[in-house]
């Protein structure tokens, strides 16, 4: 059975061709064929503004109008079938998409259009309906081939060796020879660097290399810890988080949402030194050592005092925050020598008392 798209634009509708499905209607006047990017073309009074699964097509002339991806092939039926606006009564559809590139579609009614072996949302798996770079062609049966079967066909990963390992990526289960197989890493680019996780060595861009981190998803965030450029979610990146173990609880800094084992969390205490020592307060295991601690605390020139009253010490760490910006932030050149000038006085009277 077959029929012709008809223009959406005007008023007269002709009549659709959903796969499977011929609706009658009202012919145009101008008898202007329908571009392929239309959805449906027919006299919209003709048909119930019903529609069960909100994808912006009624019922009437959905090929499954209660769902809004019919062949569960992860791409909705509205881009399969080249929309590129809800059926007209219909806009504000929840589940509608529109298609990115209209004048191809697939069979919202199978999940494999070419019949190659892939189905259309693994070869399309950005679901946009358009072919994108390290996607295959839904309409091409011929990329759907995948010799080394990590979901990878082999069209796109090529026949390059760039671990040295002698065997080409098509047929190389880890391509990049990060210990991480190809199926796992798969073509996600999460640091937008244009080359996709199979042949990323560090596919979050931390800094940390994908054979380094370990942990499935810690922060539970739906990305691994591999993928996952702040792999605890303390909203510290990991690669200021680093290996270390500070603390000594056998968790490398960038899975551990508290370094130094202090009890505060890294994200509160990230981008402060209190203490003005030049560390991090997230990572600083004595954090009233630097010159701006609290009156009586910690140390002065390395040598500890306990009598607020008696013993030489900086000036108030309010006020030179408030002066210079000593604790929050690095004083510039005029904000050290203010301080160190107040240094050197205090230091003279506790030496004349």
């Amino acid at each position: 059975m077959s029929g012709t798209r008809r223009s959406m634009m005007g008023a007269g509708w002709a009549w659709l061709l959903v796969p499977g499905v011929l609706v009658a209607g009202t012919a145009r006047s101008d008898d202007t064929d329908c571009a392929d990017t239309d959805a449906a073309c027919m006299d919209t009074d003709a048909v119930p503004l019903i529609d069960s699964d909100d994808d912006g097509i009624p019922d009437a002339v959905d090929p499954s109008p209660f769902r809004c991806d019919g062949d569960f092939d992860g791409i909705r039926d509205s881009v399969e079938l080249g929309m590129t606006a809800e059926w007209p009564g219909l806009e504000g559809a929840g589940c509608f998409r529109a298609d990115a590139d209209p004048t191809t579609t697939t069979d919202p009614s199978d999940p494999d259009s070419d019949r190659g072996g892939r189905d259309d949302g693994d070869e399309d798996w950005n679901f946009n309906g358009r072919v994108d770079p390290w996607e295959g062609d839904p309409n091409q049966a011929g990329d759907d081939l995948d010799s080394d079967d990590d979901r990878i066909p082999d069209a796109i990963e090529g026949m390059d060796d760039p671990d040295g390992d002698g065997v080409p990526n098509a047929l190389d289960p880890d391509s990049d020879g990060d210990g991480r197989e190809d199926r796992v890493e798969w073509l996600w680019d999460r640091d937008g660097d244009g080359v996709p996780a199979f042949l990323d060595d560090d596919s979050d861009d931390d800094t940390i290399p994908d054979s380094v981190e370990t942990g499935d998803d810690p922060d539970r965030d739906g990305w691994s810890a591999w993928n996952d450029s702040d792999a605890d979610g303390d909203g510290v990146p990991d690669g200021e988080d680093g290996l270390d173990d500070l603390d000594g609880d056998d968790r490398p800094g960038y899975l551990d949402t508290d370094q130094d084992g202090d009890g505060e969390p890294d994200g509160v205490e990230w981008g402060q030194d209190l203490d003005c020592d030049g560390v991090m307060d997230a990572r600083d295991r004595d954090e009233e050592d630097g010159f701006c601690h609290d009156a009586g605390e910690g140390t002065v020139d390395g040598a500890p005092f306990d009598d607020p009253l008696t013993a030489p010490q900086p000036a108030d760490p309010a006020a030179i925050r408030e002066a210079v910006g000593a604790c929050a932030t690095a004083p510039g050149s005029a904000g050290w020598l203010a301080l160190l000038g107040v240094l050197a006085w205090r230091r003279r009277a506790a030496r004349i008392r």
